[in-house]
């Protein structure tokens, strides 16, 4: 049977397309899987290639910083002990700085703690020796020196020199005219 002729009928369309999509062969599909293992062959090769001229240049990196490591070795070893004797000497200034630094400041605090227990004394008209030093602020109100007051002496008699508490002048009053104003 001949193939309808090309009238427009649908029938003929049909058979047209039946023909396109059948016409590939297996020649073909093997030929176009051929020709992609070809092309892959060669991308991974020119693949490899780049990789190759990479590893190459590091290669040469690595030796050139290797040579240039060496030779900075080497003038730090000519120039090292000048480096070492000017770092000692500067280590052993900073070092006595810092001791002399230290001692003074043991000394300040020794005169401190002596001006403390001087002012305690003084107040207390006796020398507490034998008895630990109050921190500074208490030192300076020895009538809060729970030692001395349980020790009968010591310190100020409560209420001599010692802060009382007070009231404000005309607090009270006010305060009872805002109430009332309140009310």
């Amino acid at each position: 049977m001949l193939p309808a002729q090309p009238d427009g009928s649908p029938s003929w369309q049909l058979g047209s397309l039946a023909f396109v999509v059948g016409s590939s062969s297996s020649d073909d599909v093997d030929a176009r899987k051929a020709q992609r293992k070809a092309r892959n062959r060669k991308a991974a090769a020119a693949s490899r290639d780049r990789k190759k001229e990479q590893l190459e240049l590091l290669h040469l990196e690595v030796e050139k910083l290797r040579s240039e490591n060496a030779g900075l070795r080497r003038r730090l070893e000519v120039s090292g002990g000048a480096l070492d004797s000017r770092r000692h000497a500067s280590a052993a200034s900073r070092t006595r700085t810092t001791r002399t630094r230290a001692r003074a400041r043991a000394r300040a605090a020794a005169a401190a703690a002596a001006l403390r227990g001087d002012i305690a004394a003084d107040a207390a008209g006796r020398r507490l020796v034998e008895q630990p030093r109050p921190p500074l602020e208490r030192a300076l109100d020895p009538c809060h020196s729970q030692h001395a007051l349980s020790e009968g002496g010591g310190g100020l008699r409560p209420g001599r020199l010692a802060r009382q508490p007070q009231k404000a002048s005309g607090f009270e009053e006010h305060h009872r005219r805002l109430k009332d104003e309140r009310a």
